[in-house]
């Protein structure tokens, strides 16, 4: 693999896991209320 797809594969990831946060975090302040 190269350092290119490399790089590639961390973007989506990073975005897959502030995505996930977000989702967690929403949750979190609807269960709070």
């Amino acid at each position: 693999m190269s350092t290119q797809e490399l790089a590639t594969k961390l973007r989506e990831l990073k975005g897959t896991v502030k995505a996930l946060l977000d989702i967690i975090a929403n949750a979190a302040t609807k269960d709070n209320k």
